[in-house]
């Protein structure tokens, strides 16, 4: 990268324009929701994008809706094109935007989507567009514009009226190029993260199923099936115990938040929440407080090995649950939040939590959940009812180490992710305000 020569206040390269967005497009403006709202949308036919579908990191076809050709003929003026930016104008995505790629079957919008059409359309300045709008040199004016808790969002001329730096043809194909360079290295990262977490979740379900002989390696069902024995939860290893959890750990409810506890004989101490414990791992970002008598301290006291597990909540936090390692001393955990304590000689704590976090375990926490809407919740009954094999200890150790391995592995590639992440928020930066010059050499280079 070649450091601009100008000076280095926030005056843009002599060779930029200011422009506004009304100057360089020829449609800013957006759909409707077709009569009869979600019965008119179809399994197939003309795809009809919703805010939903528009992301920072591109447009997000995954759940996208379709509407037939009658209903997109009637509204031919709001057709989305290749190349057009599209631009979230209402609700809690409002300043989401990314562009339309090359490529694009037959499409139409809904009316919290704005379209912005260049005059001369093309990938690389809508590119270059996007990138401005998602940037905080557009996001401001998108804020400033939706000031004042207005419901409505924005209005086309506000939209028209946004300013923009609009360097070269060629410098905006320079810096969109880079701005791809830093995109499809955060793609390929995302991408292999996600592969490396179906490598583990395939190879828990073998570990979890045939454990590792003397020697390492994964039990063969098929070769030695006298290894392997039948079980409440099918073919497993011959030696493994098979228990319910009430048999082999003490599981407790936490402090009931509400009282409004008071004097000497109460103290204020931090506690766990359901939003504290994630899919393997707490997240102590934000830990609460809560005052309790004092002689309830130990009966809710964590102690390090002991493994939380959420009671209830949307279906992808039932069950969730992580290890303790004492990172607070002490700590408690709110009566939405099991403390499960197992009997060391018998089951080990992260082994538990890799067979709770599991297929079969959160399969088995959601079928015996109570469920309304889309929460659901288990009691302390269900949880000791839970089901578990316990192989010897040696061998649980064992699979627990192939297993950190590969969350070594995967916390690494995160690690990097995030790094990309930022080197790609600081490159944007200086490469849309002018302050980084990119010199054309090195776009020319091989990948």
């Amino acid at each position: 990268m070649e450091e601009s020569k100008q000076p280095s206040n926030n005056a843009l390269p002599s060779s930029w324009q200011i422009e506004t967005l009304g100057d360089i497009t020829s449609r800013i403006g957006s759909g409707i929701t077709p009569s009869g709202g979600n019965e008119v949308y179809k399994d197939e036919g003309v795809i009809f994008i919703r805010s939903q579908n528009v992301t920072n990191s591109g447009l997000n076809l995954s759940d996208v809706v379709y509407i037939d050709d009658n209903t997109h003929r009637s509204m031919l003026r709001s057709e989305v094109l290749p190349f057009d930016v599209l631009l979230n104008i209402t609700g809690a995505s409002i300043g989401r935007c990314c562009y339309v790629p090359e490529g694009i079957e037959k499409a139409n919008q809904n009316q919290h989507v704005c379209t912005i059409r260049l005059s001369n359309p093309n990938l690389h300045d809508s590119e270059f567009l996007a990138a401005i709008l998602s940037s905080p040199i557009g996001q401001t004016q998108i804020s400033r514009s939706n000031a004042g808790g207005n419901r409505e969002g924005l209005n086309y001329q506000q939209i028209r009226n946004f300013q923009i730096p609009w360097p070269t043809s060629q410098e905006r194909l320079l810096i969109s190029q880079s701005i791809k360079i830093c995109e499809n290295l955060v793609n390929q990262t995302e991408a292999t993260i996600a592969k490396l977490r179906q490598v583990k979740a395939g190879m828990l379900h073998d570990l979890l199923t045939r454990g590792l002989d003397e020697n390492g390696e994964l039990r063969d069902p098929i070769r030695h099936p006298e290894q392997f024995k039948d079980s409440p939860l099918g073919k497993l290893p011959a030696e493994w115990d098979v228990v319910t959890l009430g048999k082999v750990a003490d599981v407790s409810s936490g402090v009931t938040l509400g009282n409004n506890l008071q004097g000497s004989g109460t103290i204020e101490l931090p506690y766990l929440r359901v939003a504290n414990v994630q899919d393997g791992y707490l997240d102590l970002s934000e830990v609460k407080k809560i005052r309790i008598l004092k002689k309830d301290i130990d009966r809710f006291s964590l102690k390090k090995g002991d493994v939380l597990m959420n009671e209830g909540g949307d279906y992808d936090k039932l069950g969730r649950g992580a290890v303790w390692e004492a990172q607070i001393d002490p700590c408690l955990h709110q009566n939405h939040v099991f403390r499960v304590r197992p009997m060391s000689d018998v089951l080990d704590s992260y082994f538990l939590d890799a067979i709770s976090g599991s297929e079969y375990g959160k399969r088995y926490f959601l079928l015996s959940s109570k469920q309304s809407t889309n929460l659901a919740s288990i009691n302390s009954t269900q949880l000791n009812q839970f089901i578990v094999p316990c192989p010897p200890m040696v061998e649980q150790k064992a699979i627990m180490a192939k297993l950190a391995a590969q969350d070594h592995t995967i916390r690494e590639e995160i690690v990097y992710l995030e790094k990309l992440k930022s080197l790609k928020q600081g490159l944007m930066h200086d490469l849309l305000t002018g302050k980084v010059r990119v010199p054309k050499k090195l776009l020319e280079a091989p990948p």
